[in-house]
Parts: structure tokens; sequence; C-alpha cells
């Protein structure tokens, strides 16, 4: 079975958006242990725990490629957890900061949840839901 365009594009940009977010903790991780005076344990822990949801999406995004059944599901809540953990940290944004700028608010918005919300829009389609069907 060949693979639709767009199945095909969404999921090789889930496979490289989700790939530099797990890479750029780890340049932040290394260069904050380089500092002094910053726990170097909790700054790992925290790396781990930012790449946590790349990971996902990066695991959904080569099942996604390969047709697997259990990718639609994988897909369909990593998009979920994604927009609720920019929505979050908008409303965060927001709360916490005293003047906020829109162009944060803006770049937040279209780097971490545009392809969330395209994936969530286009894995909910009966076509494409049909490819991921158990064969």
């Amino acid at each position: 079975m060949t693979i639709p365009r767009g199945t095909k594009i969404t999921a090789i940009l889930l496979i490289v958006i989700s790939g530099l977010q797990i890479v750029g903790p780890l340049f932040i991780m290394a260069k904050m242990v380089s500092e002094p005076g910053i726990s170097s344990g909790l700054i790992i822990l925290i790396s781990i725990f930012v790449s946590i949801l790349p990971a996902i999406g990066l695991a959904s995004g080569v099942g996604v490629m390969c047709l697997k059944p259990w990718a639609l599901n994988c897909v369909l809540g990593f998009s979920k957890i994604s927009i609720a953990f920019y929505g979050v940290g908008v409303l965060l944004h927001f709360l916490l900061d005293s003047s906020p700028r829109g162009s944060d608010v803006f770049f937040v918005i279209a780097y971490g949840c545009t392809l969330p919300l395209w994936s969530l829009y286009y894995f909910t389609q009966p076509y494409v839901k049909v490819l991921f069907a158990p064969k």
C-alpha cells in the first residue's frame, strides 16, 4: 500500500521537529552543567523530562511512516498532550510575566502547536484512519 503524500509529509515533520526538540535540551544541559553552582543532577532530570514528549513524537512519526496500527493512537496522544503542554506554558507566561510580548506567544503557538493541531485534524479523518487499521 502506498502512503498518501499528506501522511508522509506529516510523519517526516514529526520525525524532524521531534528530533530537534530532543537534541536541543541536550545542548542546554551540556552548557548548564559546565557552569558552577548549578546542580547537574537537577539539570539532567529536567532535560530528561523535557525530552519525553518529543520522544513520543519521534516514535509516532516513525510508526506513521511504517503505517503501524499503534502509531495512530500514539500521534493523537502526542498531539493532545503537546497542545495541553504548550497551552499551559502560554497561560503561565501571561500569568507570571508582567509585560508579555505578543511575539513570544506567537512563536510558542506557531512552533509548538501548529504540527500537533494539524496532526490532530489530519489523523482523525476517516480516509486516514483506514490506513492504520490492523491488517
